[in-house]
């Protein structure tokens, strides 16, 4: 009686102990699914904040400046689109600001009038402020992808995006808590400060700033910074003084921002043609790089770098600086003090323009794609020219 009085103790303390360990188990798996979740939350939210920092959606936000007075308009997803939301788009836009529409308003953003020299395919535009590259890939990832572009354009403003895409890679590496477009706006003074306590603050008062555009444009060789530009139609425009000087700098083959650019479109390209569309990129001039510096720009100068990067990769390409060169015979082709291009609010200004492709300039009957590239038409140019300028071809 006692050994079975003893096997029945035992088998229930076995049958206590497996209850026990079950609940145990339980409990402890309930903790770490709750901490799994938690982690998986925290990682959506990460991941979420590096794909939505842009403009709020369905805004109405009326923008006054020196130079204009216009409403900032986006769609339900954020971008400046005048449509709604398609399930399918024939070509989509990705860019920053020069395609935002500042100042003329999202009706006569280069895009929009692509739209409508299209009228047969359906446009998106998934601009943002200070996108460059690799941050555009990022949206069209998250919303250019599902519409299923037969083609992706990528717009490359070479005066900030190189820096921009520097500012991304630091916002993702550490945000310092800080949105992206606080972090961007003041990253080159965290990154390259002035040198000096007496030096930041000369550069921070108006009469340094002054003496420096009195004296600047007087200077010679590559000392000479021209602060502003009486234009043919009488406007007056002014120019950033590092942005001048950017423009007139001479990068080496490999410096750092061309070798993340150049992966930057491999990797956009690589995302683009793996569902069947083709890449190409279109080329947005700063005031600085067209009218501020000696023509042609020196060998090495960011441009000078970009254009035959494009053409080894075999990445066709629109050149808007000619049609902004030649847009001043007819009217100053920037707002006066803001960066952002104005002509777009007169349709007609332009006369020409390069779509170029390997090889040259890429013929409307090549292919639909290629056919494509007549956005220029965007900007009512007439005509497509090689180059070296010295043979046109009818669009």
């Amino acid at each position: 009686m006692r050994s079975a009085r003893h096997d029945v103790h035992t088998e229930g303390t076995s049958v206590k102990v497996t209850v026990r360990g079950t609940a145990v188990l339980a409990v402890v798996g309930f903790i770490g699914l709750l901490l799994v979740a938690r982690y998986s939350a925290h990682r959506l939210e990460d991941a979420m904040r590096i794909h939505t920092e842009w403009l709020p959606p369905n805004l109405q936000q009326k923008i006054t400046t020196s130079d204009f007075t216009f409403v900032r308009v986006t769609d339900a997803f954020g971008f400046p689109n005048g449509r709604s939301w398609p399930a399918h788009a024939e070509i989509v836009f990705t860019g920053d600001s020069l395609l935002l529409g500042e100042g003329v308003g999202v009706d006569k953003t280069l895009v929009n009038l692509a739209d409508e020299s299209f009228k047969d395919q359906t446009i998106i535009n998934l601009d943002n402020p200070g996108a460059g590259l690799e941050r555009q890939r990022l949206f069209f990832d998250c919303y250019g992808a599902a519409l299923a572009p037969s083609l992706v354009v990528g717009a490359l403003y070479a005066a900030s995006d190189l820096g921009n895409d520097r500012a991304w890679y630091g916002w993702r590496k550490d945000p310092l808590g800080m949105e992206y477009n606080e972090f961007r706006l003041g990253y080159g003074g965290r990154t390259n400060p002035p040198a000096g306590e007496l030096a930041r603050r000369f550069k921070t008062r108006p009469l340094y700033n002054r003496v420096q555009s009195v004296i600047e444009p007087h200077l010679w060789g590559a000392r000479r910074i021209r602060h502003r530009l009486h234009m043919p139609d009488g406007q007056e425009i002014y120019f950033d003084r590092k942005t001048v000087k950017a423009a007139k700098g001479v990068l080496a083959p490999d410096d750092d921002d061309l070798v993340a650019l150049s992966a930057s479109l491999d990797r956009f390209r690589g995302q683009v043609t793996a569902q069947g569309a083709v890449f190409a990129v279109m080329l947005i001039p700063s005031k600085e790089e067209i009218f501020a510096i000696e023509q042609p720009p020196p060998q090495g100068a960011p441009i000078t770098r970009i254009r035959p990067l494009l053409d080894t990769k075999g990445i066709p390409y629109l050149d808007l600086y000619p049609v902004v060169a030649v847009s001043v015979k007819r009217a100053t082709p920037y707002f006066q003090r803001d960066i952002h291009l104005n002509f777009l609010r007169q349709p007609g200004r332009c006369r020409s323009a390069h779509a170029v492709g390997p090889g040259g300039p890429r013929r409307r009957h090549h292919t639909h794609h290629a056919s494509a590239l007549r956005l220029v038409a965007a900007a009512q140019v007439s005509e497509f020219r090689s180059p070296d300028r010295s043979r046109t071809v009818a669009p």
